[in-house]
């Protein structure tokens, strides 16, 4: 096989399992959308919840009104606890979007189905 050939395929495989998520595209069960359409979405939904997924001092010091907080590096031990039901529709937010990216990965691999990521916050 040439180098050209090993290149392109590589390319290919790589292609077709990419991490990133394309902001607005579902991936791996779970989408990421602006803020500002996340807060839109909340006065469509009647039923949702948002998760703030950075420190519990981060989150002492403000977050957003509903919020319940469940720390990245807790939320395979909480999360089920704290949200049983697996269809609910859940928004997700940290202080950048690193941790938020990661927790909907997370979620996703345990279950959840609806789950928005939408950043960072703060205030």
């Amino acid at each position: 096989m040439t180098n050209l050939g090993l290149l392109l395929l590589v390319l290919a495989v790589c292609g077709e399992h990419r991490e990133l998520t394309v902001q607005g595209e579902s991936q791996r069960g779970y989408q990421w959308i602006e803020k500002q359409e996340a807060f839109e979405m909340m006065k469509k939904y009647s039923n949702y919840r948002i998760v703030d997924v950075r420190s519990r001092e981060e989150y002492q010091m403000s977050h957003l009104p509903k919020a319940v907080n469940i720390p990245l590096d807790d939320l395979e031990d909480e999360c089920l606890e704290l949200l049983p039901n697996l269809n609910s529709v859940i928004f997700v937010y940290c202080t950048s979007g690193i941790r938020s990216r990661r927790a909907c990965e997370m979620m996703s691999h345990m279950g959840y189905e609806n789950i928005y990521g939408f950043g960072g916050f703060q205030k």
